[in-house]
């Protein structure tokens, strides 16, 4: 497979740093207890070891960067505030199509659907990785998210993550990728069912 490459001027990585500076910041606050800079680093960590399967590794990683870079439970619309938020700080940065694909791409995991574009849907599939991981880290995963949700009653909690999960479940596939299809989706599946089965 041929890598396509995004070239950025050099004489715009001080303003890229700074931005990464802002993003490493932003995902370090204490009331983000899952979707901080651990689940970045994981999901560029689960990145290398697929890339193999990416057209253009390097968009992907953007993507990873800026998807939670808005991350309020108490709001709806967070990966649209993330997408406008890439392309405030972006668009003086990098072309016009990295920069709408990745715009598209932070937009695609408000459902994770399955995606056409495979670089999209490697995306959505690393964003989904943990449901596949350990039970043990799978329930890790479940208390920290439940801590992001700390001002919703335990009751009306546990509807929404049943709905989540039973919606990943009656799903044909969870992942879009035959890597982390093979991979995951046998693990996914079991921690998904012990979960709604405690549920």
């Amino acid at each position: 497979m041929t890598k396509i490459t995004i070239d950025v001027p050099i004489a715009f990585l001080g303003e890229i740093r700074v931005i990464y500076d802002e993003l490493r910041h932003i995902y370090e606050q204490p009331s983000r207890t899952y979707h901080n800079l651990e689940h970045i680093n994981n999901m560029k960590g689960w990145l290398t070891e697929s890339e193999q399967f990416a057209e253009n590794p390097q968009r992907i990683k953007l993507a990873i960067w800026f998807h939670d870079a808005v991350y309020d439970p108490k709001r709806s619309d967070n990966e649209l505030k993330s997408a406008e938020f890439w392309i405030r700080k972006m668009t003086s940065l990098l072309p016009e199509e990295p920069l709408q694909w990745v715009k598209l791409a932070i937009l695609a995991t408000i459902n994770h659907y399955p995606n056409a574009d495979p670089d999209i849907q490697l995306l959505l599939d690393l964003d989904l990785a943990s449901l596949g991981a350990s039970w043990e880290i799978f329930q890790e995963n479940s208390d920290q998210i439940r801590q992001e949700y700390i001002h919703v009653p335990d009751k009306d909690f546990r509807e929404g993550r049943k709905l989540f999960l039973q919606e990943m479940l009656d799903r044909s596939r969870i992942y879009g990728t035959n890597f982390w299809y093979d991979k995951l989706e046998h693990h996914a599946r079991n921690n998904i069912k012990r979960s709604l089965g405690d549920h």
